[in-house]
């Protein structure tokens, strides 16, 4: 009997595993396709749509690159030339695009940001906002030589237009402007109205272009359905780990506070230290932001993400990516292993400015530290300076704020008609490229229209691969005229059909 009992549990053992294999095999083909079609689902049918030449595309964004429309950095201690800066741009776009500035309505602001309108043909219905911004960053000093062009020269080399703002952001703008300009001259309406908001202070915060474009919206009692800006990209798949590029359209933002760290002590000759400095404290404290990093969060985006990138990967990340009822722990795991997926996941803490001290044998009276904290959408800026005082641990240490923080702005719908109607452009513009909705984790200017459009979309309309990816903010900057052909098109496009 008992022999009789052994083999049935053995038997009926060897059934669970392979239906619970079959299961795990049946999730990894069916999971993956399912949320590809529920993300590209009642897709709207196509108008007839034109697509128009912009023959002086090319040369008009190399011209853009060479004016340096540098914001932070030594410009922040020398506003006048930035402010000149941006005046002798917006007079480039207006010389440039005569047709567009003379068509759209502008909108007078107490600022050197653009806020255009261009009427629809029906303004019954909601309007929309498009994004994009004037401004770039600073050449780190003593890397102008790494550059394989110089960084304002906006040469044509290898296919590609190199320059600071290539791909953050004066292509976007020029793209944007470039579209609408052709639609202009072929007699085209939009059905809705939409306006452009082109900030000039974007990569300092936005305060005094965006915002000040937001608060006119807020002021006039007007609303936009949604806006779409900057943010993630068509990303190539050796950047991802997959056979696959994936569209990232953006649904959600990361917040940003930037804190500074100060230990004050009476300082006094180095020849006879206390057991503790300011600078032995403050580095204790980083230490301990190191070694306790924020919690993991894992949302819905990172599903419909990791489901989107199983497409492109071998059967077993397959099953473990379409199984993460049983496999979330691992596959998080590993996610946190990576910064670049780490960030998705987490709040970070980075410290990026350090101050101590004027003289080898004296004792300094403070120390300091600048953290640049980027928040998850679940946690706040309160949140986080209360967790970061926790983790310290230590009265020694105040903790104020460096900069204007901003809360992560609210998580935009993704089975919207607009979700689905950029998607469905990008598509046609990348010949099937997967899509999935994610996570910016980066500032962008669309944080001030947090609760003036009902969603915020971000998305890049150009592929990035590694090497491109590192050179935002960095060293070598440009986009290839194949990307920025592209991005015309896929703005053509959304133009004619923005519902």
């Amino acid at each position: 009997m008992n022999v009789i009992n052994k083999k049935n549990i053995f038997r009926f053992s060897c059934l669970g595993f392979i239906i619970f294999l079959a299961v795990l095999l049946v999730r990894a083909y069916f999971v993956p396709h399912m949320t590809q079609k529920r993300l590209t689902a009642n897709q709207a049918a196509f108008k007839k749509l034109g697509m128009y030449d912009t023959p002086r595309l090319v040369e008009n964004l190399r011209q853009a690159i060479r004016i340096q429309t540098v914001s932070g950095g030594k410009l922040l201690e020398d506003p006048r030339t930035f402010a000149k800066s941006i005046q002798t741009f917006r007079r480039f776009l207006r010389k440039t695009y005569p047709v567009f500035f003379n068509s759209l309505e502008e909108i007078k602001l107490d600022s050197p940001s653009y806020l255009l309108k261009w009427p629809g043909q029906d303004s019954s219905l909601g309007a929309v906002g498009f994004m994009a911004h004037m401004d770039v960053v600073p050449v780190e000093p003593g890397t102008k030589g790494d550059w394989a062009m110089p960084p304002f020269s906006g040469e044509l080399k290898d296919g590609a237009i190199w320059g600071r703002g290539a791909l953050d952001d004066k292509s976007s703008l020029i793209a944007m402007i470039e579209a609408t300009e052709a639609l202009l001259q072929k007699g085209f309406t939009p059905p809705r109205d939409i306006y452009f908001i082109f900030g000039h202070d974007e990569e300092v915060g936005g305060n005094k272009g965006a915002k000040i474009a937001a608060q006119w919206f807020k002021e006039k009692g007007l609303g936009l359905d949604y806006i779409l800006d900057e943010g993630s990209g068509i990303i190539k798949g050796d950047l991802l780990g997959t056979s696959r590029d994936v569209a990232l359209i953006s649904v959600a933002e990361k917040g940003v506070i930037s804190l500074k760290l100060e230990v004050l002590s009476e300082g006094g000759h180095a020849s006879m230290p206390p057991l503790k400095t300011p600078i032995s404290v403050l580095a204790s404290a980083l230490l301990k932001l190191q070694q306790k990093p924020f919690p993991a969060r894992f949302t819905d985006i990172h599903t419909d993400i990791l489901q989107t990138l199983a497409l492109g990967k071998p059967l077993l990340e397959r099953v473990f990516l379409s199984n993460l009822w049983l496999f979330r722990s691992i596959v998080v795991g590993q996610m946190l292993a990576r910064p670049p997926t780490a960030a998705q996941l987490r709040t970070t803490v980075a410290p990026t400015i350090l101050k101590a001290g004027s003289k080898e044998n004296v004792l300094p009276q403070s120390s300091s530290a600048v953290l640049n904290v980027r928040i998850h959408p679940n946690e706040t800026v309160e949140s986080v300076i209360d967790e970061i005082r926790k983790k310290i641990g230590d009265d020694q240490v105040t903790i104020s704020k460096y900069s204007t923080g901003f809360d992560p702005p609210k998580k935009s719908a993704k089975n919207t008609p607009a979700f689905q109607r950029i998607q469905t452009h990008l598509q046609t513009v990348t010949g099937g490229v997967l899509v999935s909705p994610s996570i910016t984790i980066a500032s962008t200017d669309s944080k001030h229209f947090n609760h003036i459009a009902k969603n915020i979309y971000r998305i890049l309309p150009m592929t990035l691969g590694k090497a491109d990816v590192k050179t935002i903010h960095g060293t070598g900057e440009k986009i290839s005229v194949k990307e920025l052909k592209r991005m015309v098109r896929f703005y053509q496009l959304l133009l004619q059909q923005p519902e």
